[in-house]
């Protein structure tokens, strides 16, 4: 098998994959041969990235900030492909721009609910179903701006520290589920 398709026959979910990083994660993905559960918030920009990526995605409108949405997000991505996706990408984010005595709360409360619950429970929803099957990887997604603290990301740099934690405190290891964060840097 070519390097270029090296994930044929397997299914992976991506977050955040309407835009930016996500969808050049999916399209990535879909070009290496996976099948791609896009996953964002606005149905009519997943629209157009499934259409752009073509046969191999399938949008899944959903808010990860709502419990009830990753679960039924889960029951439905299963329910589309059979199983558990082969791997289950964290990238979608809230970046607000301002001083923490400038952010408004309901900023705040939004950037920790993106960007730490939603991979809580998106590793809630999938673990178990990655642990019966017997193999998977969880990938959280987090950047250089959650390692340093700058005067402006008051809310960014609570939430990356902690879920990397969280996700493993939901892994609890199962030895056959990979769990990995991926920090993006510049060079």
């Amino acid at each position: 098998m070519s390097p270029a398709r090296a994930l044929d026959g397997r299914v992976a979910l991506v977050t955040g994959a309407s835009r930016g990083i996500g969808r050049a994660i999916a399209e990535a993905l879909a070009q290496a041969g996976a099948r791609v559960a896009l996953v964002a918030r606005g149905a009519e920009a997943l629209a157009a990235t499934a259409r752009h990526i073509g046969d191999a995605a399938t949008a899944f409108s959903a808010d990860l900030a709502v419990p009830a949405d990753v679960a039924a997000l889960a029951d439905a991505v299963s329910a589309h492909y059979g199983d558990a996706p082969d791997l289950v990408i964290a990238n979608a984010g809230l970046f607000h721009v301002a001083p923490a005595r400038e952010l408004d709360p309901a900023a705040f409360t939004a950037t920790v609910q993106v960007n730490l619950i939603a991979p809580f429970l998106l590793a809630r929803a999938f673990l178990p179903r990655l642990t019966t099957r017997g193999h998977g990887h969880l990938v959280t997604i987090g950047s250089i701006a959650d390692r340093a603290i700058f005067a402006e990301n008051a809310a960014y740099v609570l939430a990356p520290e902690a879920v990397a934690d969280a996700v493993m405190w939901v892994a609890t290891r199962p030895a056959a589920v990979n769990v990995d964060e991926l920090r993006l840097t510049r060079s």
